[in-house]
Formats: structure tokens, sequence, C-alpha cells
């Protein structure tokens, strides 16, 4: 380790850019965090495979925030900067469909195969301008205004997600923070007129420190809804083609139309069935998962118990009986 940092240099180096080299090494932490993350979910019931590829960009977002504060430390030419930093903003751009809940234009706009095909096109544009022009004020400006918009988007979708899982505290985070580093990106206070390559620190590597703790937030949450979602989802139809078929028509029910079915279905001791359908209706429909998802968590332990015979089949039938009533009272509010 003594002869790594002899060799890169750190102990001769400015504080300033020893703790560039430190919010750097923080950035690839989160990367590798986050490449767990989609290794882990990739076999995940409810993780859409598409959409959740957008988490490797993410991942990789951090990573050329990683690879600009190790490459500034040894003053590359300013065409580096600009090409990672515009990197940066095509990896926050792809990952946007990650973020999506599938219910609004916006989602179905990033969710399209033209937004991935546009968004590489741009970027590998944008690499070729950076190579072929010299450095103008325009070409700053359009830097600036690109990583504000991407920052933008992405704001909106952390916010989104917050408030719809009734996590305000963190969707108001999540406002302030974007406010914040949206702000620096386009009026720079005085003290930072230098521009953000001079003053990284302050608007690339920080900011991008505290967007990992609001990112790791978000990723826990998920992946603890992917478990949740895998352990509490009881499938029924043996045959996958049917249960395809059952998710696409499920979306398109109203909760009014499917009542009176799931009365019967509980009234016929059915609960399985009910519960999946609530699962996926719920979640086509994106909201609040939490109540069913205890409700179902409840029913499997209650059938696995019966199943290793370490409860009788009164105590079984009671706690069945409360489920159903669980169930009713949600079907019912």
């Amino acid at each position: 380790m003594q002869q790594i940092l002899d060799l890169l240099g750190v102990y001769e180096m400015e504080t300033m850019l020893r703790s560039r080299l430190i919010y750097s090494s923080f950035c690839f932490l989160v990367f590798i965090i986050l490449i767990y993350f989609y290794w882990v979910s990739r076999e995940k019931l409810g993780a859409n495979k598409n959409n959740s590829q957008g988490l490797i960009f993410f991942s990789f977002a951090f990573l050329t925030y990683c690879i600009i504060g190790f490459a500034s430390v040894y003053k590359p030419a300013e065409n580096v900067y600009l090409i990672l930093s515009g990197l940066t903003a095509m990896c926050l751009f792809l990952s946007l469909p990650f973020f999506s809940l599938s219910t609004h234009r916006i989602d179905e706009v990033v969710e399209h195969l033209y937004w991935k095909n546009t968004t590489t096109f741009l970027g590998f544009l944008w690499i070729l301008i950076i190579s072929w022009t010299s450095h103008t004020k325009v070409v700053y400006a359009i830097d600036r205004a690109i990583s504000a918009l991407a920052l933008t988007l992405l704001g909106f979708f952390f916010t989104r997600y917050f408030l719809r899982r009734n996590m305000r505290f963190l969707a108001a985070m999540s406002v302030i923070y974007f406010l914040s580093v949206v702000t620096l990106q386009i009026l720079p206070p005085e003290s930072l007129q230098g521009g953000k390559f001079v003053h990284m620190n302050m608007i690339i590597l920080g900011p991008a420190l505290l967007l990992s703790v609001i990112t790791l937030a978000y990723t826990f949450n998920w992946i603890n809804e992917l478990n949740f979602y895998e352990l509490s989802n009881i499938w029924v139809n043996e045959n996958e083609d049917e249960t395809k078929d059952n998710k696409a028509t499920y979306s398109k029910l109203t909760l009014s139309a499917s009542q009176d079915t799931w009365l019967e279905k509980i009234a016929n001791d059915d609960l399985e069935k009910v519960i999946d359908e609530m699962i996926i209706f719920k979640k086509h429909k994106s909201q609040k998962l939490e109540t069913i998802l205890n409700i179902a968590s409840r029913n499997t332990r209650n059938n696995n118990n019966r199943l290793k015979d370490t409860i009788d089949y009164q105590d079984y039938q009671l706690n069945r009986n409360k489920i159903s009533e669980a169930l009713i009272a949600m079907i019912s509010s």
C-alpha cells in the first residue's frame, strides 16, 4: 500500500488534490456497490430486466466521476475533462429507464428504444466534436446545459419515487440536492467562477458523493422491495404464457371491477390467488405495495409453518381467517 501511495505521489500533492483522490475512491466504491446490486437483481421476479439495465449505466456514471477525479490530479488536456463530463451525462440519461414507474408520458419516452439509440449517438457525436473543435465558451456552455438537464431529469425521477413510497424526508432532500447541484452547474457563485473543472471538488466530486447517499437509499429500498416481492409472490398458474397474459389483463383492470371477484375468491378460500392478483394489480398501477406484501408475507409464513407441521390445523386456520379479514379490509378501503 505504501508503495502504491509513493507511486501515485500522494504525499507530495496539495491537500485539494489528495481530497480529489479520496472523493474519486468513494465514487469507485459506489460504482462497485451498484454493479453488485444489478447482479443481485438479475434473477428477481419483480425486476424489469430491460429497465434495470439502466442501473448499469448509472453505476458507470460514478465510474466516470472517479476517472475524472483521478485524471485531474495529473492535469490532463482540457478535452479529456469535456469528454468525461459528456460521458457522465450520457450515462445519466441512459440510466433513466431504471427509475421509470411506467405511469407518465416521460416514462414512455425514456423507456423507448429511440431514447437509448439517440442518447448513444449524441454521446459519440459529443466525443467527436470535442476532439475536433477548440474549447470555446459555447462548448463549455453546452456541457453545463447537458449536465444540468441530466441532473434535472434524474431529480424528477428520484423525487417522484420517494414521494410514491411516502418517504417525504428523502423526497425533500432530493429536491434540495438537485436544485443546488443544477444551480451550481448553470450559475456557479463568484468564488467558483473558474469553472467546474477548476473547482472540481465543489461542483463535481462533492455533489457526486451526496448523490451516492441518495442513490444508495433508493437502491437499498428497491432491492428490499424485490426481495419482499419475491418472498411474498405466490404463483398459482403453471402455464407461464397464461401468467403473462393475466399480467397484461390486470394492468387494464380497475379496483371497482376487481372487488367482487376478489371477495368471491376469498369466500372460496383462494387467498393465494387474490394475493397474487392484488400484487400484480398494484404494481401495474404503481400503488403502494407495503400493505399487500405484508399480508402476503404473513400468508406465506403461515403456509410454511403448516407444511413443516410447526403449528396445528386450528391455529393455521385461525391465521388464515385473520389474513382473509385483512384482505377484505384492504379491498373495501
